[in-house]
């Protein structure tokens, strides 16, 4: 287990600081075998909890009082919302144009881009009360990722190719799971921060 260097934010007892010296490659985890790997991983934490429940949890407390802040929840879809993507705010653009900086020791890197286009799931959890449902972007970065990588082979459908993945992750042949988070900043604001979705046996 990588060594950590103790506590960074308060009221979030599981967010730890890495020290990166202390991190070694291990074991890849890949998905052959629908997942069977992965599955023997985090099989407990499937559906453990729901959107609501973590919502709930951190309204009921004060920011400086921790809470749940990641989640592995089953969803029922009802909508793939393809959205176009956000330049950068002042702030993120300070941010990321800080970290393209080379110094003494390290040339310049690429700047980061913003994403040409965004997903966000319609969806109820598995909570009884779940009558309004949940509406959530996605933050994996393979969303942008694909964005920029398939313009260059899809042109002007790249935002309906990148539409069709995230369906498909979600399709009836599925057995879908999201894994959510928050923010420090926005406790009770949950975002996807990736899919899972081996085939249903």
């Amino acid at each position: 287990m990588p060594r950590h260097a103790g506590r960074t934010t308060p009221g979030r007892s599981r967010t730890n600081r890495i020290w990166n010296r202390s991190l070694q490659l291990g074991e890849a985890i890949d998905t052959k075998k629908n997942w069977t790997r992965r599955r023997e991983l985090i099989g407990p934490l499937l559906g453990a909890t729901t959107t609501c429940d973590l919502v709930a949890a951190n309204r009921a407390v004060t920011m400086d009082v921790g809470a749940p802040s990641l989640g592995l929840v089953r969803p029922t879809v009802t909508r793939v919302e393809l959205l176009p993507g956000k330049d950068w705010s002042r702030t993120q653009l300070t941010k990321v144009e800080r970290a393209a900086q080379g110094d003494l020791f390290t040339p310049p890197l690429n700047q980061l881009k913003p994403v040409p286009h965004r997903i966000r799931y319609h969806y109820h959890c598995e909570s009884p009360s779940c009558d309004n449902g949940h509406k959530q972007e996605v933050l994996d970065w393979e969303v942008g990722s694909s964005g920029h990588a398939w313009q260059k082979i899809y042109g002007d459908l790249t935002g309906q190719k990148v539409l069709e993945k995230w369906e498909s992750m979600v399709a009836d042949t599925k057995d879908t799971y999201f894994f959510i988070g928050n923010q420090h900043q926005y406790r009770q604001s949950f975002s996807v921060l990736g899919v899972w979705w081996p085939k249903k046996t």
